[in-house]
């Protein structure tokens, strides 16, 4: 009798352990993975506000924020230690790529592919300058590159999304094609290198020739008190497939780089009010593929941080557009 209780309780607890990694393993599938770049303090309480006030939000959504081996994330690492958040998780990459190898099969390949494979969408966030020696520039005075091993991985992880060999095969995105993935602002010049596109490396200098640009042609605006002031943008087409926003709306810029030569099948959607300055690319191929040069995502856009009052229609807008693209993909 002692034998059997024993084996009947050996049983339970087995099939109890059982059950809890069958149920574990079901709800990681029914996770909605969204890859995110250039993890920082900054970039995370922007994503944690959208989230938290239901302007990018879903209960499956786990933003997954990806780094290679030699990018130091310390600062994030203890941010987070004083936070416990469910829907995000910072993962190391056990790789990194030099220059000679962004546009090669590399160390990070597998890594890539099985990133791109888990995932629902991706998010290439903003940062600092690209070492121009990747699409084929001297660097200018004002090009600043400090976090080349950010870049090097990022633009690699692009090109193998959309072209992963020197020999012109198609990359992991073939054979998902309406997968979702938008650039901003770093993100988007990174898209477009990715494709064999240039970049203006400083628009006050080269664009405006060091003149004030003046009100409505700064890429770069806050006020005294850091609050964003919001510039107007002209969109010829939808930034999505999907989406049916065209017309007048108002931005937060924060950059002095912009795409020069658009890459291989990105088209420009969107431009600078004097039409000097492109502002928004869309894949004509993988039409969920797209960049925005301005920050949808930034805490500064919303109201109680503007100095405008009825501007964040078109950026809920652009987080909605983009959750639905997401959910109808799955």
């Amino acid at each position: 009798m002692k034998n059997l209780k024993l084996f009947i309780l050996t049983l339970i607890v087995f099939l109890t352990t059982l059950t809890i990694y069958f149920n574990s393993e079901k709800e990681d599938d029914e996770k909605i993975r969204i890859i995110m770049t250039g993890p920082s303090k900054e970039r995370l309480a922007d994503y944690i506000f959208l989230y938290k006030n239901r302007l990018f939000h879903d209960d499956r959504f786990v933003f997954t924020w990806i780094y290679p081996q030699d990018v130091n994330v310390t600062k994030v690492e203890k941010y987070l230690e004083k936070r416990r958040y469910d829907f995000i998780e910072l993962k190391k990459i056990p790789c990194s790529v030099d220059q000679f190898s962004v546009f090669k099969e590399n160390k990070c390949t597998p890594f890539f592919k099985d990133l791109f494979e888990s995932s629902s969408a991706a998010v290439f966030n903003g940062g600092p300058d690209i070492p121009p020696q990747l699409y084929g520039q001297e660097p200018h005075e004002q090009t600043k590159p400090f976090n080349k091993q950010r870049n090097y991985f990022d633009i690699s992880f692009l090109h193998h999304i959309f072209n992963n060999s020197e020999n012109g095969k198609a990359g992991f995105i073939e054979d998902r094609k309406d997968y979702p993935l938008i650039g901003i602002c770093l993100g988007m010049q990174q898209l477009n290198v990715a494709l064999g596109g240039t970049l203006i490396q400083d628009i006050p200098s080269l664009v405006y020739k060091g003149r004030e640009a003046g009100k409505n042609n700064i890429h770069r605006t806050m006020d005294k008190k850091k609050r964003a002031i919001l510039n107007p943008v002209i969109i010829k087409d939808s930034l999505f497939k999907e989406d049916d926003v065209s017309g007048k709306e108002l931005v937060f810029h924060n950059h002095h780089q912009a795409v020069e030569i658009p890459g291989k099948d990105l088209e420009a959607t969107a431009f600078s009010e004097d039409g000097k300055i492109i502002e928004a690319v869309r894949h004509k191929i993988y039409p969920n593929a797209a960049g925005v040069q301005f920050h949808p995502e930034y805490r500064l856009t919303w109201k109680k941080y503007t100095t405008e009052e009825n501007a964040q229609d078109f950026y809920k807008n652009f987080w909605k557009s983009f959750k639905k693209i997401i959910i109808s993909n799955i």
